[in-house]
């Protein structure tokens, strides 16, 4: 297959709706599993952590469950995490940040380089604006 017809199929698969859910399952899934490494957490030791069964835990991880936000929140919250859903532009490429304790909001961005912080208001990059953040904080 050329070059030329697999970017048009890729553009084609991903204008569906199911490409989406999929790479949804996929994201939570593997932000759980990163998570659950994190805290030496096992499958097992989730499901007894949750009352489940280890199948079901294996079924979620599999991306083979169609879980409810109330599951995922669930999820997420056993193994120290928090759930995040986000709806952008379908044309916006979007990416995350995670800022730790331990070290500010500008710390991180300064870290990637290709982000100037202004003390003032707003966080500028090449591909997106954050606005009101101030004194080093994420903005609500």
């Amino acid at each position: 297959m050329s070059i030329k017809k697999w970017k048009s199929l890729k553009e084609k698969i991903r204008k569906s709706e199911g490409y989406w859910v999929e790479k949804s399952k996929l994201d939570f899934t593997g932000a759980l599993f990163a998570q659950m490494k994190s805290k030496g957490m096992t499958k097992s030791a989730l499901a007894r952590k949750l009352g489940l069964s280890a199948p079901y835990i294996s079924r979620v991880m599999a991306g083979d469950e169609n879980l409810t936000i109330e599951s995922m929140v669930k999820l997420a919250s056993s193994v120290g995490g928090r759930l995040h859903i986000h709806i952008s532009d379908q044309h916006n490429k979007v990416d995350w940040i995670e800022c730790t304790p331990s070290g500010g909001f500008k710390e991180v961005m300064t870290h990637f380089g290709q982000y100037e912080f202004d003390e003032g208001k707003s966080i500028y990059s090449q591909r997106a604006r954050i606005s009101g953040a101030s004194n080093g904080d994420v903005p609500a």
